[in-house]
């Protein structure tokens, strides 16, 4: 064997791993994330205090949501009254859509 072919071959040949997954084949080898676990460090990487805190109220707001439209609280609306000629549930729905609407315009905005 030439010299570059057996660096090359020695390269290639690199560590074993037994294949069974586990810490033990994977003791000097670095498992690839794909850029999904590379932590950034710098300016970029750390939350402000601001966007952590509207971040917090999106989920805040997203949990009340889905209290809103669950059924239980959807029962009390619907009733045969009609509010501006619209069925109340209906006046619930649209309001409570709208009203979630400038709510996350308005924390979106803060974050900004």
């Amino acid at each position: 064997m030439s010299a570059v072919t057996a660096k090359a071959h020695k390269r290639a040949s690199g560590p074993v791993s037994s294949g069974g997954g586990g810490a033990q084949g994977a003791r000097n080898e670095r498992p690839s994330t794909g850029g999904a676990g590379r932590r950034l460090d710098g300016p970029a990487s750390r939350r402000s205090g601001a966007e952590a805190n509207s971040r917090s109220q999106l989920i805040a707001v997203t949990a009340l949501a889905a209290a809103c439209f669950t059924y239980p609280l959807l029962s009390l609306f619907d009733r045969p009254v009609r509010v501006l000629g619209v069925p109340l549930i209906w006046a619930y729905l649209f309001g409570v859509w709208a009203l979630l609407i400038v709510v996350v315009a308005v924390v979106s905005r803060r974050a900004d």
